[in-house]
C-alpha cells in the first residue's frame, strides 16, 4: 500500500472529508494498520500530514469513533522520539488527554492512556509537554476508580510509570503527593529523590511547599520501595529539619 506513496495520501484525504463519518472512521483504521507495521511506515504516515489530520479528526469525532485515531497516534509515537515530537507539535497530546476526559468507554480510555505513555516515555522534553497539560493528574484520576484487574488500570499505571520516570519538573509531580495511591506514589517519590539529588537547589523550595512534611505523613511499610525513597530524600536534609516536619514534632 505504502510502496507507491499513493494510497496513504488517499487515506489521508479520506480523513478530511466533511460529513462522511463512516469514511473518516475507515480512513483512521487504515492509517492505524499502516502506521503500526514499522518505523518506516509510521514515518510515511507522518510525512504525508497524517498526524495533523488524525488530530483534527480526533477533536471532532464522537465517543467510540475516536478509537482508531487514538491508537494510530500511539503507534506513531511509540517508534521514536522524533515521531512522538511530531504528534506533540500537532497538539496530539492535547487531543489525547481531552479524549481521556471525555469518553465513557473504558477500552477507549485505556487506549488514550497507552498513547500518552508512548509519547512521554521517550524523553524529559516530552514528559514536560505532557506535564503542562496536567496529564499525570488525569491519569491518576482514571487509575484510582478503575477495576483492579482491568486493562484500564494496567494501561494507566504503565503510562504513569513511563512518564514519571522521564519527568524532571517537580511542579508536575508535587500534586500527586496529595492524591496518588501507594502503587503510584512509590514511583513519584523515587523520581523526586532523583531530581533533588541532581538539583540540590530545589531542596529549599521542596521544604517550603510542605512536600517534605507530606513525605513524613506517609505511613509506608518499613522495607517498602516507597519508604526507601522517602529515606533517600530525608537523608538530603539535616536531621533536625526532617524532625521539624515529622508528625510527632512539638
Amino acid at each position: 500500500v505504502a510502496h507507491a506513496d499513493i494510497q496513504p495520501k488517499k487515506i489521508d484525504r479520506g480523513l478530511k472529508e466533511e460529513n462522511k463519518n463512516r469514511h473518516q472512521r475507515q480512513a483512521a483504521l487504515c492509517l492505524k494498520e499502516i502506521a503500526g507495521q514499522s518505523l518506516r511506515l509510521a514515518k510515511t504516515v507522518s510525512d504525508i500530514g497524517g498526524v495533523s489530520c488524525l488530530v483534527d479528526y480526533l477533536n471532532k469525532a464522537p465517543g467510540a469513533a475516536k478509537l482508531h485515531a487514538i491508537m494510530t497516534l500511539g503507534f506513531i509515537s511509540g517508534f521514536d522520539h522524533d515521531l512522538a515530537k511530531s504528534v506533540v507539535q500537532c497538539k496530539g497530546h492535547i487531543a489525547l488527554v481531552n479524549s481521556l476526559k471525555e469518553v465513557k468507554e473504558d477500552h477507549i480510555k485505556a487506549a488514550a492512556c497507552w498513547s500518552l505513555g508512548q509519547i512521554g516515555r521517550h524523553s524529559t522534553e516530552l514528559a514536560k509537554d505532557l506535564g503542562e497539560q496536567k496529564v499525570l493528574i488525569e491519569l491518576v484520576l482514571v487509575y484510582m476508580p478503575a477495576d483492579e484487574k482491568g486493562d484500564l488500570k494496567n494501561k494507566a499505571k504503565r503510562a504513569l510509570r513511563s512518564i514519571i520516570q522521564q519527568c524532571q519538573e517537580m511542579d508536575y509531580l508535587q500534586p500527586l503527593l496529595e492524591m496518588a495511591p501507594d502503587k503510584i506514589l512509590k514511583h513519584v517519590v523515587a523520581q523526586m529523590a532523583i531530581i533533588l539529588k541532581n538539583q540540590p537547589g530545589l531542596k529549599k523550595k521542596f521544604a517550603e511547599k510542605k512536600c517534605l512534611k507530606k513525605l513524613q505523613d506517609i505511613n509506608a511499610p518499613p522495607e517498602s520501595k516507597l519508604q526507601s525513597s522517602i529515606n533517600e530524600i530525608n537523608d538530603l536534609y539535616p536531621p533536625e529539619v526532617v524532625q521539624h516536619y515529622s508528625p510527632d514534632y512539638m
